[in-house]
């Protein structure tokens, strides 16, 4: 049997990584794999998983941290870098700090990786959920002849280097040419990992993420009821401030309407939101607004077949493409979001409403005014159902890329 290490940030504990309980359920599922799990965080609330999945700790930050502290010193790729730093006048002291502990954190993953498979023998393929210093780990592994192939997903913010500080992402370009196979989200990022990188268009490949498409739809409200829902972390990058200013611009204009928003999901900017949306919405009689924290991709779901919800809001400044949009419009809900990473493909006149890349509160109001009424149309809540059972459907798209996996489908 194929023995498969899945790597993540944070999965199966909280918070983050919602998406995957749906694809982990599909690995589980298929018998001609042994996989076994490996977050790198272990301190939240486990979720459960598939009983035939192995779940392992072994990234515990209190031991072997000196060592890797050393070994940062002896790395090559440290060197390496630091000459490529120089060659495009990027060397400076914020872009040597950020090197520096992606070596550390590389060089510690690959430490506790290595003692691990040598107890417990080579693993087929090593799939890492982000291009990250786990991927680069596995690489050094992979020519050490512990792993036979290095495939990794990519989802966003670990290949768009404009996102980053100084937009520099520390190792990247050193290692991306080592995977066998790099998974992006969108067709748009495919493109701009082969242009930004110069990677081999053999070795990326467009595998979207999906969801389940059932036959239960979100029915809409009444004429003169709204009913938003957001789901996401409560982080700055997530702007939620932006859909509380512009909630504000449009409740003014229109009084008659009773309108609800209800928020999925916590981070560290919690308090603060919750304190802000206050302060601003307080006052208005005909708004509802609700933060719901951090719930399953099931019970989000079950929030969309027991609501009915008119319009779902995402204004992020960086995104891949969003399963918190794709879950929405499965249930027949029309989105609004901006124009970033493969939210085009998501959302389209047909499906909802596209908002500019950067999306100003103003721009943002007029979304609203906009879908106020279309977000109830038939046809409209028809076309988001039908675009997500086409290319978005968890069933088709888990199995083909687990498939490709198990048959070797790379090109190594």
């Amino acid at each position: 049997m194929e023995r498969i290490l899945i790597i993540t940030w944070n999965y199966p504990y909280y918070p983050g990584e919602q998406f995957l309980e749906t694809e982990i359920r599909f690995w589980g599922n298929n018998k001609e794999v042994l996989v076994t799990l490996l977050p790198s965080n272990t301190r939240g609330k486990p979720r459960k998983i598939p009983r035939n999945i192995k779940l392992i700790k072994i990234f515990d930050r209190r031991f072997d941290l000196l060592f890797s502290i050393l070994q940062v010193f002896f790395s090559k790729f440290l060197y390496i870098e630091i000459k490529s730093l120089i060659q495009e006048k990027k060397i400076n002291i914020n872009n040597l700090i950020n090197l520096f502990y992606s070596v550390l954190k590389t060089e510690f993953f690959r430490n506790k990786l290595e003692n691990w498979i040598h107890k417990n023998g080579v693993i087929d393929t090593v799939y890492t959920y982000w291009s990250s210093e786990q991927t680069y780990a596995a690489c050094i592994l992979k020519s050490k002849g512990l792993t036979k192939s290095v495939i990794t997903r990519t989802h966003g913010y670990d290949i768009y280097e404009e996102r980053r500080k100084n937009n520099y992402m520390p190792l990247k370009r050193q290692f991306l040419p080592l995977i066998d196979k790099i998974y992006v989200l969108s067709d748009q990022a495919r493109l701009y990992l082969k242009c930004r990188y110069q990677i081999q268009e053999n070795k990326v490949d467009t595998q979207r993420l999906g969801v389940h498409v059932s036959r239960e739809i979100s029915d809409s409200t009444k004429a003169n009821e709204f009913h938003l829902v957001s789901v996401s972390s409560i982080t700055h990058v997530k702007r939620i401030d932006r859909i509380i200013d512009s909630l504000e611009l449009f409740i003014i204009k229109n009084k008659k309407i009773n309108c609800v928003w209800n928020h999925i999901g916590s981070g560290i900017l919690e308090e603060k939101i919750k304190e802000y949306s206050f302060s601003k919405l307080k006052y208005y009689k005909n708004l509802e607004v609700n933060f719901l924290g951090e719930i399953s991709n099931d019970e989000v779901r079950e929030f969309y077949t027991s609501n009915k919800v008119d319009l779902f809001v995402n204004v992020s400044e960086a995104e891949g493409t969003p399963v918190s949009i794709m879950e929405a419009m499965s249930m027949g809900i029309p989105a609004m979001g901006p124009n970033i990473g493969g939210i085009s493909e998501l959302i389209t006149n047909q499906s909802g409403y596209l908002l500019p890349e950067d999306p100003t509160v103003q721009e943002i109001h007029e979304g609203l005014e906009r879908m106020l009424f279309l977000s109830k149309q038939k046809n409209i809540r028809f076309n988001a159902k039908k675009l997500i059972e086409e290319k978005f459907s968890a069933e088709k798209n888990y199995e083909n890329f687990i498939q490709e996996i198990i048959s070797k489908n790379l090109i190594l």
